[in-house]
């Protein structure tokens, strides 16, 4: 999506209206904004020029949104105004929405700030277009009267009684005398007797059958006889009473007029026909195509010439028209697609079929293409033959929508299925890696302390998995760090070789010390492993995959000619292979979401996307070079720089922090992880009280409430939550420190908001030094706090 927009940023914040650019920009639109924070300032930019959508914060130092609002509505503009706050009550929220705000939304949570701005976009349009509509309305109400009044045909209204209330000119024009003598007179006031009895005969019939009559008439009125077509109708009120008698007459003397009314007629049918928005053809028994529209000359791209005459499948290049000598719908196929189907029946009984669906495979110009269809077939008559109106709608991008949307539910599905296991697992993880590292530092030999630096290990990449299980899932992010491509490349190295086929020879080219990448590990990895699967597919029957890194400098010239490109140092790595290749149809699309090449079950198309999504995230660049049967090459450019001074230096192993006899409450009910963080904690010097859950908890703490610490707790407990037991302890001791244990990474920002003072947060899974390195924190900073 590259949706341009044109927005108005109300914001004193750059940073913030830059994180809104970027979001949206982000999201697929193609912005052009300003911002402004003050009314004057508004008002200059929309009287400077115009704009699609206004953003505003709620409060700011000069100025807040009611103010921006009353600024738009001094302009009388029908703009989409939506509020994006900090914090905005429920109560200001819906008093906004009352002043003509459309929509509101917090700064932290901007996942629907696309979606409503798409959403009131599409509302203005509507109100615009139903504003022309009522103006449409308007002027086809004053077009009618103008219509009536100056109609060739004559036209009067009279009253149960007789009396005429309204006749047009042309009524005037044919008895010679003003309109405005007219009203009020009778039939006996304008014709002979005679003829005034039989106009007042009809009058009463159709006034007390309140059916229409339809009858042709002599006039004398200009002095010689005329024939008139009269048309008289039923007045009625709002009850359905008949009221009056509405008389329309003309003359039919000159058949010429009637003739040209015909023709007008087929004229709009004709016009109606041709410029449909959808595909109109005409066939005939045989099922060949006699008659077509505009929109058929566009949507197959082909000369006028050579439509007539061709059949449906033929015409939509069906691969399977040649299936018999005979064409289109002879072949094997045929008797079960859909459309023949549909045509047959039409065909044979005269039945009306709507919205068939059916899948065709098209060849164009030497290429394969899958096409969804949606026909309709009626019997009709054209020039006195019977024939078939076949309707065609080329359905093929929704049907592609739909199944975008299916895909993207079932990773929903597995998103929601990771956040189970990585509860489950992080359980499982902690105690193995808390226990293997106590057991190491008792280890009596260096092949017992081998032994359990291997069980460390295993858990630690268990623990990578479960935040990767997590990271596709939920769309959770690592934090930024430090990362060194050659330790990237190793990484990549060991799970190809564990997992990969053995006909696939791995070549790497690790580069030496050039700097770090700053990012989240965990989508570097995904990044590169996504880059060697996609490599690894494409060799089927095996091969060479080669993964090099080094450092380029791009200076500007570089810069200015590539797209998104910045001069400076980066990270160059190069994933090849000896595959099948890229056909050059396909280049420009292998990056978009759920496209893939690959058969059915064997990809989603999410893997390059993802990869596209990471590399630009880190404010790096992807090129892709490919011929059939030649292998690719995945160029990645990411920008380098220089490792922080904080880090550790290599191989140094800081001391664990120790306790000094202080008491904690120890909260889980995983009795596996509870021992070892209990064993843990009491090996490094602190006292410690354990809880199976909640409640036990609450109990404990009002028992040792002057010698409790700190609260160390996990969130899903069984009898009384994390949340819950937390809410009830802060209101015992409203200081206390609490390090909440969890493995979701959002519960830490749930929790913040119900209790944000003295709360620290200890990811699972943890090994030892993670746990004291947390306590440690927790309960010095405690300690230096002012007393309340």
């Amino acid at each position: 999506m590259n949706t341009p927009l044109k927005l108005l940023l109300v914001e004193d914040s750059e940073t913030d209206a830059r994180l809104l650019v970027r979001q949206l920009e982000k999201q697929g639109f193609q912005l052009t904004w300003e911002r402004v924070e003050t009314a004057a300032a508004m008002r200059a930019a929309l009287m400077e020029r115009s704009w699609d959508c206004i953003l505003s914060d709620h409060n700011m130092p000069a100025f807040d949104a009611p103010g921006a609002l009353a600024v738009l509505k001094e302009f009388n503009l029908d703009l989409p105004f939506i509020v994006v706050s900090g914090s905005i009550g429920e109560a200001l929220a819906v008093a906004m929405m009352r002043a003509g705000a459309h929509d509101y939304l917090l700064k932290d949570d901007l996942s629907r700030l696309a979606p409503a701005i798409e959403r009131e976009l599409r509302d203005a349009e509507m109100r615009r277009q139903r504003r022309r509509a009522e103006k449409e309305l308007r002027d086809s109400q004053a077009l009618y009267c103008s219509l009536v009044e100056n109609l060739p045909q004559c036209v009067l209204r009279k009253d149960l009684a007789g009396r005429i209330t309204f006749a047009n000119e042309s009524f005037g024009k044919l008895l010679g005398r003003p309109v405005q003598e007219i009203i009020g007179k009778t039939d006996f006031d304008l014709f002979p007797a005679e003829q005034a009895r039989k106009y007042q005969e009809d009058d009463r019939q159709v006034a007390v059958t309140g059916r229409i009559l339809e009858s042709v008439e002599e006039n004398w009125a200009s002095g010689e006889i005329r024939w008139m077509q009269v048309v008289k109708t039923p007045l009625r009120d709002a009850e359905g009473a008949v009221t009056g008698v509405q008389a329309i007459f003309w003359d039919i003397t000159e058949k010429k007029r009637a003739a040209e009314a015909l023709a007008r007629n087929e004229a709009e049918l004709s016009a109606i026909y041709e410029h449909a928005p959808v595909i109109l053809l005409l066939l005939d028994l045989d099922r060949r195509i006699q008659r077509f529209n505009r929109a058929a000359v566009d949507f197959f791209g082909r000369p006028e010439s050579e439509l007539k005459g061709l059949r449906g499948g033929e015409l939509l290049g069906c691969i399977h028209a040649l299936d018999d000598p005979r064409g289109c719908g002879y072949g094997p196929v045929c008797e079960t697609c859909p459309m023949r189907q549909a045509l047959a029946d039409t065909m044979a009984t005269g039945a009306t079929h709507r919205r068939v669906v059916c899948s065709v495979t098209a060849q164009k110009a030497g290429r394969q293409k899958r096409i969804a269809i949606l026909a309709s077939t009626a019997l009709v008559k054209f020039d006195g033959r019977p024939m078939v109106l076949f309707c065609l709608e080329d359905i093929t991008e929704k049907a592609a929508m739909e199944e975008q949307l299916l895909r993207t539910q079932r990773i929903e599905s597995v998103g929601a299925l990771a956040s189970g296991l990585a509860h489950d697992f992080n359980n499982i993880l902690s105690p193995i890696m808390m226990a293997s590292e106590m057991m190491r530092l008792k280890a009596a030999d260096e092949q017992e302390r081998r032994s359990l630096e291997i069980i460390h290990g295993c858990a630690q990449r268990g623990a990578q998995i479960v935040r990767q299980l997590l990271a596709f899932g939920r769309g959770l992010e690592g934090a930024t760090m430090d990362v060194e491509p050659k330790g990237l490349i190793r990484d990549i190295r060991q799970i190809v070789n564990e997992t990969f086929p053995k006909n696939i020879a791995l070549k790497t080219q690790v580069p030496g010390d050039i700097g770090v990448l700053k990012g989240d590990p965990t989508q570097f990895h995904q990044m590169l492993l996504n880059l060697c699967v996609n490599a690894r597919d494409a060799m089927p029957q095996g091969g060479v995959l080669t993964v090099q890194g080094d450092a380029v400098d791009l200076d500007e010239v570089y810069a200015a000619v590539a797209p998104d490109a910045k001069p400076g140092r980066y990270f160059r790595l190069r994933v090849m292979d000896t595959g099948l290749g890229i056909a050059p149809e396909h280049l420009d699309r292998i990056f978009d979401p759920f496209f893939t090449t690959k058969p059915a079950g064997k990809g989603t198309g999410l893997g390059l996307a993802s990869v596209l999504g990471i590399v630009k995230k880190h404010g790096g660049l992807i090129h892709v070079t490919s011929q059939p049967n030649q292998g690719a090459c995945f160029e990645v450019l990411l920008p380098l720089f220089a490792a922080s001074a904080t880090s550790p230096a290599s191989g140094e192993t800081p001391a664990l922090p120790q306790g000094a006899g202080e008491t904690i409450l120890l909260v889980d009910d995983e009795n596996t992880l509870r021992q070892v963080t209990h064993r843990a904690l009491l090996s490094h010097g602190y006292r410690v009280l354990v809880a199976n859950d909640g409640a036990e908890a609450v109990s404990l703490f009002a028992e040792h409430k002057a010698e409790i610490r700190l609260v160390l707790a996990d969130l899903e407990m069984p009898v009384l939550s994390g949340p819950q037991m937390l809410q009830i302890l802060r209101r015992m001791n409203p200081h206390l420190p609490v390090v909440i244990i969890s493995g979701l990474a959002d519960q830490e920002k749930r929790l913040r908001e119900i209790n944000p003072q003295n709360l620290w947060y200890l990811p699972k899974p943890f090994n030892v030094a993670d746990l004291l390195a947390k306590t440690r924190l927790a309960l010095e900073s405690w300690a230096a706090q002012p007393p309340a």
